[in-house]
């Protein structure tokens, strides 16, 4: 007999899977049933004499009994003959938890670390409770720790090293673990895994209080529905414990306090809403409250570290607004009874959503059924719809959503305006299908198919149509001609067009040419004929017979290229006389290089710095062009030379050189009253090293090139390193000393070593 049903049962407390068939023809859910069991059988409305010893339990099977798969699956009976007993076989475990590896993370260790203790521990029916571990040293006390499963076989455990701990090794002494069926084992660490131990150097115990670094709000001034964020770095050698608390204070309205949570490297963190219980003012933060590990405390007062940590609260209103469905959604659509739909609604409010929202669906057929959503953080509020027999089958879409605020905001959402696509349709057991509709044509290939549609719950289910099958037609033989292909025969579905054997291409029998005539004569300057006729159809063609090759020399360059023209060449055959002229690459591109693009002079200041080189062949110069002659005016040449003069007016103007190609290029020139001042001295070394009697020259660049300041230079000690008018270095003897070269305000200084 083929198993039925997997169940598990729960009995006296104790978990019982039962592995082998149910053999009733049916097993009703809430029926009443004694259980009696012992030594792994268990029966079900059995009947046993007294004299038997079996333990006796009655249970409800709608309570205690859970169908968790279907199976297929040979298995014996154990019966006693009794026809309406059904007997199942206990699966059990006798075999006590392996441990299979340990391993810490870290072996040298001092005050204040954490070891973590990491083990794999297998078992047929799973490990029960937490195994306990312990070390040992002769001069502490033996450590125990409980180990968290982690999934995977993997269990995990912290020992913190504490001031209990003395120097020395703690070498693992032994592991308990047990399982579900009480199976349980002691493994002597010492043995099965002497490799761990760890080492305990230089414990000692710290007695400074955390420090607080610094504290600092996210944002000062703030209204009602804020929130701060308080963020402080605090340090400590042992670590922080607890929370740290910090207070803000104002006379108008109470103390606030808030905890600090542990955002790791030091850093804590805390959030401060700012209700309707704050008044317009400002709020100093007060004291913050830490302590660590060893119990070290200090009471931080605010005021006097950090005065400037204050949070001003303006603008303090109640929240008039009511709460705001931003979306709605299922987890399905289409459900039968025993299903349970999930509700997901994001609703956003500025003081906090009060209570539980309530949503409700309907249908005409049956009641308006409701449910409350629960909140799940993060604006996320979520509820459950069972599909119980009250549901007949149709369609339910969402009527309303009621949700309020903690100020009593309330909005009635009518969903059908809101979320017209929400809808909950229930199927019928039983479907009224319609005449159904053809959604796919069916051809020689291909199945059609027909759509129908349940007339009571709107279920769709799709039938095949078979195909039609091709028609088949033969397509016949086509012979070739000379110029003409032919094709094999073949055949096709004269429906679709597939083709069941194919037409291959004869190829054209070609025509067959003599060996023709010369019809025209070729020459230097002009090609002849040669005409074919086929032998098989007649037909002619004419094949060009080429002229003959001029004699040409070569090419020679007959003009080089400017910005106006490429190159020209030219060659001449040496038979006819017949010339061939021919460009080579472009046109050169327009060029022109400026040596400055500003100038600033003083009024009435003459200047030559200007100059104009790197013209394409071809190119010059056409002109040169002030837009405002009386701030500066220019005379130039066309061999990029000039001569600009400052007006009396100051300001600034632009001085437009143009050449023949059309390229341009313009100079800024400013004036000014004042003399041009140095601005800055390039061109000048930082160090120089020279032997005793050797010279230097220093060519210091000014910037502007027009500035009037003269170039002064000095040396630290003249008599080291001497230096003249002109910049001239001559080393004098060794050592070391300084050369500034000075322009107005701007200087640069040369360290001269003479050896």
């Amino acid at each position: 007999m083929k198993i039925k049903k997997v169940l598990i049962i729960c009995l006296s407390a104790a978990l019982i899977m039962l592995e082998s068939p149910v053999y009733a023809d049916e097993i009703y859910t809430g029926m009443d049933l004694d259980i009696e069991y012992d030594e792994g059988i268990v029966s079900i409305n059995g009947q046993e004499d007294d004299s038997n010893n079996f333990e006796k339990e009655q249970f409800n099977l709608e309570d205690q009994v859970q169908i968790i798969e279907e199976c297929d699956k040979e298995a014996s009976l154990f019966s006693d003959g009794a026809d309406n007993r059904q007997v199942f076989k206990i699966a059990s475990d006798n075999k006590a938890p392996a441990l299979e590896s340990l391993k810490l993370n870290k072996n040298e260790v001092t005050a204040g670390e954490v070891i973590i203790i990491t083990a794999r521990i297998t078992d047929e029916s799973g490990i029960k409770g937490k195994p306990q571990i312990a070390f040992y040293s002769e001069e502490s006390a033996t450590h125990t720790v409980y180990l968290e499963d982690k999934g995977n076989n993997i269990y995990q455990g912290f020992l913190k090293i504490t001031e209990d701990f003395t120097d020395g090794e703690y070498p693992a002494q032994w592991l308990e673990a047990y399982d579900v069926y009480g199976n349980t084992k002691l493994y002597s660490l010492n043995t099965d895994f002497p490799e761990v131990i760890f080492t305990v150097k230089k414990v000692q115990v710290d007695n400074k209080a955390p420090i607080l670094e610094s504290l600092t709000l996210d944002q000062n001034k703030v209204t009602v529905g804020d929130i701060v964020t308080i963020t402080a770095k605090i340090t400590d050698e042992s670590g922080i414990k607890g929370k740290p608390q910090i207070a803000f204070y104002s006379e108008e309205s109470a103390t606030h306090t808030v905890y600090l949570e542990d955002k790791g490297n030091d850093i804590y963190q805390g959030f401060l809403k700012i209700t309707e219980d704050f008044t317009d003012g400002e709020y100093p933060a007060q004291w913050l409250d830490v302590y660590d590990v060893y119990g070290n405390k200090k009471l931080y007062s605010l005021n006097t570290n950090f005065s400037e940590v204050i949070i001003s609260v303006i603008d303090v209103q109640k929240d008039n607004k009511a709460p705001v469905l931003k979306s709605l959604k299922l987890d399905k659509n289409e459900v039968i009874e025993g299903n349970t739909v999930t509700i997901t609604a994001q609703i956003f409010d500025e003081s906090g959503v009060k209570g539980r929202p309530q949503i409700a669906f309907y249908s005409e057929e049956s009641a308006t059924h409701t449910t409350y959503l629960e909140s799940k953080g993060n604006n996320i509020y979520q509820g459950f719809f069972k599909i119980t027999d009250d549901f007949t089958s149709g369609e339910y879409p969402g009527q309303w959503l009621d949700v309020s605020d903690i100020y009593g905001n309330r909005k009635l959402y009518s969903l059908q305006n809101y979320f017209p696509e929400l809808k909950i349709r229930v199927l019928c057991d039983v479907h009224a299908w319609n005449n159904g509709s053809i959604i796919q044509n069916v051809t020689c290939i291909d199945d059609g198919k027909k759509l129908y549609v349940c007339t009571a719950c709107g279920t769709t289910k799709i039938e095949t149509i078979p195909t039609l099958g091709h028609k088949k037609v033969t397509d016949q033989t086509i012979i070739p001609t000379c110029e003409t292909a032919g094709k094999t025969e073949g055949s096709h579905c004269s429906v679709c067009g597939k083709i069941f054997m194919q037409q291959n291409i004869i190829p054209a029998i070609g025509h067959i040419w003599d060996n023709g005539i010369i019809t025209k004569i070729a020459t230097c300057k002009e090609a002849g004929n040669r005409t074919y006729t086929c032998v098989s159809c007649g037909k002619t063609k004419i094949e060009e017979i080429s002229t003959l090759s001029h004699k040409f020399g070569t090419w020679r360059t007959s003009s080089l290229a400017t910005v106006f023209a490429p190159e020209k060449q030219i060659r001449i055959c040496r038979v006819c006389g017949k010339e061939e002229r021919k460009s080579v690459g472009s046109k050169l591109k327009g060029t022109m290089k400026v040596s400055v693009t500003s100038i600033p002079l003083k009024v009435q200041q003459k200047t030559t710095v200007l100059k104009v080189t790197n013209l394409a062949k071809g190119d010059s110069i056409v002109s040169w062009r002030s837009d405002h002659t009386k701030i500066a005016n220019v005379s130039g040449k066309t061999n990029g030379t000039c001569v600009i003069i400052a007006g009396r007016k100051v300001g600034k103007t632009k001085i437009t050189i143009t050449l023949k190609s059309g390229l341009h290029k313009s100079v800024t020139v400013f004036v000014q009253k004042s003399p041009i001042k140095t601005r800055k001295i390039t061109g000048i070394v930082k160090t120089l090293k020279l032997k005793i009697r050797q010279k230097a020259l220093l060519n210091p660049v000014v910037s502007p090139i027009t500035s009037t300041e003269k170039v002064t230079y000095k040396s630290s000690n003249s008599k080291i390193v001497a230096v003249n008018y002109k910049g001239q270095i001559i080393a004098k003897k060794k050592g070391t000393a300084v050369i500034t070269v000075k322009s107005g305000s701007k200087s640069v200084k040369c360290k001269v070593t003479v050896k």
